[in-house]
């Protein structure tokens, strides 16, 4: 009947949590797809083309060269020693480190082989040249 709306009705015992959940899932992947285009965005780097790129890459340490030359490691600021010790460091806990070079296109051939040096130095072995996939330029 219309007017008889809590009568017969039992007391909610429990709350369901699956949709809880069900957000909270959501959440998380929203995050980890923003958090995979922020880290590839901050390096400002225009790098060149080549026709045989790999598109898959394992994880490994990005350093950057902006086209002013300044180097950046994940994402932040860094000079050349610091640069040096921080690989050191790295490579003396994991000998398999792999780290990614990003340089500028506009960057002289010079600046890049010196920041590659300085990853060799380092004790890195396993090192490679970040490009735009495309033909030459």
């Amino acid at each position: 009947m219309a007017g008889e709306l809590g009568v017969g009705r039992k007391p909610i015992a429990g709350i369901n949590m699956t949709p809880l959940v069900d957000i909270m899932l959501v959440l998380l992947i929203v995050f980890m797809i923003a958090t995979q285009a922020v880290d590839s965005a901050s390096v400002p780097v225009k790098l060149p083309k080549a026709s045989s790129a790999s598109t898959s890459a394992p994880a490994a340490v990005l350093v950057g060269l902006d086209g002013s030359g300044g180097i950046r490691l994940d994402g932040r600021p860094v000079d050349r020693p610091g640069l040096r010790r921080f690989l050191t460091q790295k490579t003396a806990r994991d000998t398999s480190l792999q780290v990614v070079l990003a340089a500028d296109e506009t960057l002289p051939y010079a600046k890049v082989m010196a920041v590659l040096d300085d990853v060799r130095q380092s004790g890195v072995t396993r090192y490679a040249l970040k490009v735009r996939l495309g033909e030459g330029p």
